[in-house]
């Protein structure tokens, strides 16, 4: 039985069982042609079959529609009669002018984000929420104690500098006065 070097054997390496190769385009690699002569190497670590099917899926580059572009113009429309009507209106009540415009940019919005992008904006922002409660965030004694440590280095740091400063301005003091 072979020697395992790693203790993920899947995971490659500078080893010498992962020799350096060439991709055959070198003059313009996309990032799906490198992944898939580095994952090329795994071999039954990775189905490559549907690993292509994840690759062709994600290579296929989203053309937006002609109605996303008209969706995505009509709200920056929007938001331009929003603070045209602001000052348009100028005469009325700051609240009432307040209160119209965030009305106007909350459609604007509304129409921006049923679009392609707009979907894609929400499906980040609801992984990124998710990513977040995955964390595991510090106590407040943690905190305390991390912020009290910074405090006291950059208390230290600075005294130490200020005393570097003192030094080095009374040699170039000494330095002068003894040419003088």
């Amino acid at each position: 039985m072979a020697e395992q070097r790693s203790p993920k054997p899947q995971v490659g390496g500078s080893i010498p069982s992962w020799p350096a190769t060439l991709i055959k385009n070198y003059e313009r690699p996309c990032l799906i042609d490198v992944l898939a002569h580095v994952l090329s190497g795994l071999g039954q670590a990775i189905n490559l079959k549907s690993f292509k099917v994840i690759i062709m899926a994600t290579n296929t580059e989203t053309q937006g529609s002609f109605l996303d572009t008209v969706k995505l113009s009509i709200a920056l429309l929007l938001l331009l009669v929003a603070i045209a009507g602001f000052y348009y209106f100028g005469e009325e009540s700051l609240l009432y002018r307040v209160l119209g415009m965030l009305a106007v940019i909350g459609v604007a919005v509304g129409v921006a984000l049923t679009t392609e992008k707009g979907r894609g904006l929400v499906n980040f922002l609801s992984a990124s929420r998710t990513e977040v409660r995955k964390m595991v965030w510090p106590t407040r004694a943690e905190t305390m104690q991390t912020t009290l440590m910074v405090f006291i280095l950059v208390v230290l740091l600075a005294i130490f500098l200020w005393f570097v400063d003192m030094l080095l301005g009374w040699g170039v003091k000494t330095l002068l006065s003894v040419g003088g």
